[in-house]
């Protein structure tokens, strides 16, 4: 096997995909109307109907969020199509999560057709006399109108290439172009792993400044507590075992830990001590050129 594609015994590709119907419907015939009585031309004006108020899909859309929240933080991009890598080791914990958004989603789903009646009474009266029933989604439809799917396969690789009609001339071709462009793809997700790790650390380090009369911007605690979490991700997405990058998290973990907020706030000779150390990391990952 290719020592290069050793990784792909530790990752899998997992790809989130969401059912979310968001009710809006467009109205041809009060388009045309609305050109009709304004002189517009047809095609410069749209009436689009909300069938749900913000309130009835808020904690779906909540769900969602943190649902897209969650695989963002703990794997890497991977391809075109939103597929994205996570590593073996991260499985259990992610689908724990997961499993738990499922759970809030049910819930949320069964709350909103049990008040369904109730809903469309409110959109009765909300949208008068655009009001059509018929727009709306049965019952059974907002069971599937709402919905995550998450689809896991492993990385490809070249041995999972078999085809008999092909020379083995050929075969062999395919499998090393494959595995080609999976070394590639594995490493252009480490480098997001750089890349994000700097952008949260140039977002820290900007907030331990000073605007342009010289005060001190405005710092809130959220801002080490992103870091802290890239940091912690950072470390299980290492999908290329990258002793740098384990010792620059180890290093930033140790920064972080002797870092008071209180005093970052009030202490402009802490605030630039820590400001000046995440300097130095700034400097190496940009050194490293891995945009």
């Amino acid at each position: 096997m290719n020592m290069k594609l050793l990784p792909t015994l530790n990752c899998m590709i997992v790809l989130m995909r969401w059912n979310f119907l968001e009710g809006s419907r467009k109205d041809s015939e009060q388009t045309t109307t609305l050109a009709e009585t304004t002189g517009a031309e047809l095609g410069s004006v749209t009436v689009t109907k909300k069938l749900f108020p913000p309130a009835v899909l808020a904690d779906l859309r909540s769900i969602k969020n943190e649902a897209r929240r969650i695989i963002q933080a703990a794997t890497l991009p991977w391809d075109d199509i939103g597929g994205r890598i996570l590593p073996t080791a991260s499985f259990a914990s992610f689908q724990k999560k997961m499993m738990k958004l499922e759970e809030r989603l049910e819930l949320a789903i069964r709350e909103m057709v049990d008040n369904y009646d109730a809903i469309k009474d409110e959109a009765r009266i909300r949208l008068n006399g655009l009001f059509n029933e018929s727009e709306f989604p049965t019952r059974e439809d907002i069971k599937d109108a709402y919905k995550m799917v998450l689809k896991y396969t492993p990385v490809p690789r070249g041995e999972h290439i078999t085809l008999d009609a092909l020379s083995d001339a050929d075969q062999k071709m395919l499998k090393d172009e494959l595995d080609s462009t999976t070394e590639a793809q594995f490493n252009e997700a480490h480098k997001e792993n750089y890349r994000r790790l700097l952008d949260t650390v140039m977002k820290l380090f900007g907030r331990l400044g000073t605007d342009k009369d010289g005060k001190p911007e405005v710092f809130q605690s959220s801002t080490v507590n992103n870091l802290l979490e890239v940091l912690e991700n950072g470390k299980a997405l290492n999908i290329l075992n990258d002793p740098k990058l384990d010792e620059m998290i180890d290093t930033l973990k140790g920064d972080l830990e002797d870092m008071d907020i209180d005093a970052l706030r009030h202490d402009p000779r802490h605030r630039f001590g820590v400001r000046a150390s995440l300097k130095d990391t700034v400097d190496r990952i940009s050194e490293m050129g891995v945009f």
